[in-house]
């Protein structure tokens, strides 16, 4: 019984004979290049047990595609790529619902993109560059949840970018250059957390501003050159372009009118007293309010003109900006963080206005920043202390806004350097507060979430907060307490210059207090009592002593089985001797950094193999992991299996696993080893920054 059929790379010609439609038991028929040429067989159709059909690079097969190939239900790849084939996309390959791959790209193939695909919840592949279709790209797609990579390219495809592909959370790959596709890339691309490829470019009609969702994914290659898309040109956006391997296209040169528009609503611009020229097709310097230099938008006076509602995160796009005055309107709300993006600005004027709350702390950034003016508005609270950051201010005010000056003597000395200055200085004690209070023995999470294990040593964290700047340096006392009586107790000082800081920045070492606690005192019930200034120099505030129960675990014994994986040439096997015994370095740096007990540790024979992984393949790496896990089942295994390998070359991946399962494979390094290990305790990566 016939089951595969290779003639692969043979320079067969003629055409492919109507009689393989009688083969009724193959499973897999490849014929890529070749010279075959004609149209391929309606036979093809009755091929029912076939899982692969692979005719690419024949470069002579014309005619349509059989719609009776989508009666092929157990059919995995349907190879038809780089041929002549012309007509339509049959709707019916939607009935393919094992599809893994399905390469359609270049041929002669026209019509639209059926939205039926979008039915093919298995598909990890799918292309189709390369040939002459038209319409859109369908939203139905953004229904293919395992795709990988979507490949539309070099077609005719109109309209916009369909939001929906937002939701292909696996996807690494997304291709839909030179196209006629219009409108803005759709913010929803942002929630694309694998993506590494994006490629919209050649496509005139795609315009607008980089979606500042995009920053939330790890791009290697982006390319939109030739298109009307341009990157914005603030800090945090370019600080991200420059961190993909291979980025090309513009930066904005001018504002987007987008934004301009933003910022009009938002501030009711149909009701402010002048708008001379906004939004309309005149050059934005003639528009009121706004100083325009070598083509850049350096000042936006729109002082004492009935502007109403609040002052908009659009105002962030204003990169350029060296003077931003607004006073004398009734914006209220609280002032926006988009405001560190103005680099440039001298001169802030913000008086006399209906703004309220705290004065946001990335006002810091702006360096170059000389006149500042928060008077006459409803603000509230101290001044705060990052202000003397700001070594360029001469001019500042902030009398009947609601706010005050610290009386902390550095703070005053600042103050005192600034030529004019306008404004009260706070009055009455300050109050002190335990901001955050947790036990990190590996990794912890800045809520101290994470929960710690019994009889280890851990590292003590403490960090307080006052309500405005100062330069008192109080003690913690931290007391343990288990069974109603204390076992435990610490002190401790920080080596903080200027007091307790007003606002809680755990990155910052010299505004926390810390002490390593012996792990005998770490048990299941224990609790922690946290005081700042335990002596009550300062008035006693409500959070000044709080009483934090601790998540103390008693782990159970894991059970631990290394398959060391080698190739039946003998390849990969220095492996053999990685791990021996639980005393070995790789299992002692595991056991320091993740939640493990006990351990029962199991060295099984060398798994082989026929060839070992190739390092940049992760089809190599999924295979050998896949093979681990059914090993594991079929020998009754317990616990975790890791299987260590070495794969063939330098670059590429180092380990793979199942997130919560139970096997996992990697390099020879104590790093990956407990890095996978984790991800099988359900461990994620932490967030950087």
């Amino acid at each position: 019984i016939l089951e595969e059929l290779y003639f692969s790379c043979n320079e067969l010609s003629g055409p492919l004979p109507p009689e393989l439609g009688n083969l009724r038991n193959l499973q897999e028929l490849e014929l890529f290049g070749n010279k075959q040429s004609g149209e391929i067989p309606e036979s093809l159709g009755r091929l029912a047990s076939l899982t692969k059909l692979d005719i690419r690079y024949n470069y002579y097969l014309t005619g349509g595609i059989p719609p009776g190939i989508g009666g092929l239900t157990e059919l995995t790849e349907l190879l038809l790529a780089q041929n002549l084939l012309s007509g339509p996309i049959p709707p019916e390959l939607s009935r393919l619902v094992n599809l893994d791959l399905l390469l359609l790209d270049n041929n002669n193939l026209t019509g639209e993109i059926p939205p039926q695909l979008g039915d093919l919840k298995n598909i990890r592949y799918l292309s189709v560059s390369g040939n002459d279709l038209t319409g859109t790209i369908p939203p139905e797609l953004g229904g293919l949840v395992s795709l990988e990579k979507l490949q539309v390219s070099v077609n005719r495809l109109t309209g916009a970018v369909p939001f929906q592909l937002g939701n292909l959370r696996n996807l690494r790959d997304l291709w839909f250059a030179t196209n006629q596709l219009t409108g803005p890339l759709p913010p929803e691309l942002g929630s694309l957390p694998n993506l590494r490829i994006l490629m919209p470019a050649a496509n005139p009609g795609l315009t607008g501003s980089l979606p500042r969702t995009l920053t939330r994914i790890p791009l290697r290659i982006f390319n939109w050159e030739d298109t009307g898309l341009c990157a914005p040109r603030d800090r945090a956006f370019q600080t991200w372009v420059a961190s993909i391997e291979g980025a090309w296209g513009a930066d904005c040169k001018q504002i987007p009118r987008e934004v301009f528009r933003a910022f009009f609503e938002a501030t009711g611009g149909s009701g402010w007293m002048s708008s001379l020229n906004w939004l309309t097709n005149a050059p934005v310097s003639s528009w009121y309010g706004v100083t325009v230099e070598d083509s850049l938008v350096t000042g936006l006076d729109l002082s004492d003109n009935r502007l109403v509602g609040t002052l908009p995160s659009a105002v962030g796009e204003f990169t350029e900006l060296q003077r931003l005055d607004v006073s004398r309107n009734s914006l209220a709300g609280g002032l926006p963080q988009e405001l560190q993006e103005l680099q440039d600005l001298e001169t802030l004027d913000l008086s006399r206005n209906r703004f309220s709350g705290p004065v946001v702390r990335v006002l810091s950034s702006l360096k170059m920043l000389k006149r500042l003016d928060l008077s006459d508005n409803e603000l509230e609270g101290p001044l705060p202390g990052f202000l003397p950051q700001l070594d360029a201010l001469r001019y500042f005010r902030w009398n009947n806004s609601g706010l005050c000056a610290p009386e902390a003597p550095w703070f005053q000395t600042w103050l005192a350097s600034i030529e004019t200055r306008d404004g009260p200085t706070c009055e009455g004690p300050f109050t002190l507060s335990v901001a955050a209070a947790h036990l990190t023995q590996a990794a912890q999470s800045s809520e101290g979430a994470i929960p710690v294990v019994a009889g280890r040593p851990a590292q003590l964290r403490v960090f307080a907060t006052a309500d405005r700047a100062n330069d008192y340096n109080p003690d913690a006392l931290v007391t343990f307490h288990a069974g109603g009586r204390e076992v435990h107790e610490v002190e401790m000082q920080t080596d903080g210059s200027r007091g307790v800081p007003d606002h809680y920045d755990p990155a910052r070492a010299d505004q926390r207090y810390q002490a390593l606690i012996p792990g005998a005192v770490l048990r299941p019930g224990t609790e922690m009592v946290v005081a700042i200034d335990p002596d009550s120099v300062m008035p006693r505030a409500e959070f000044s002593e709080v009483r934090i129960p601790l998540d103390v675990r008693e782990l159970p014994r894991m059970r631990l089985t290394i398959v060391p994986v080698v190739a039946e040439s003998g390849a990969g096997g220095d492996v053999l001797d990685w791990v021996r015994s639980a005393d070995d370095p790789a299992v002692g740096f595991m056991r320091a950094v993740l939640p493990v007990g006990d351990l029962d540790l199991t060295v099984r024979e060398p798994f082989t193999i026929a060839q070992l992984p190739v390092a940049e393949d992760i089809n190599d790496w999924r295979d050998l992991l896949q093979d681990i896990d059914l090993l594991r089942t079929a020998e009754a295994g317990s616990g975790y299996w890791y299987a260590v390998v070495q794969p063939e070359g330098e670059r590429g991946t180092l380990g793979i696993t199942y997130i919560e399962g139970r096997a996992s494979v990697g390099i020879p390094d104590p790093q990956v080893f407990a890095h996978e290990l984790g991800h099988n305790m359900s461990l994620r990566h932490a967030p950087c920054g």
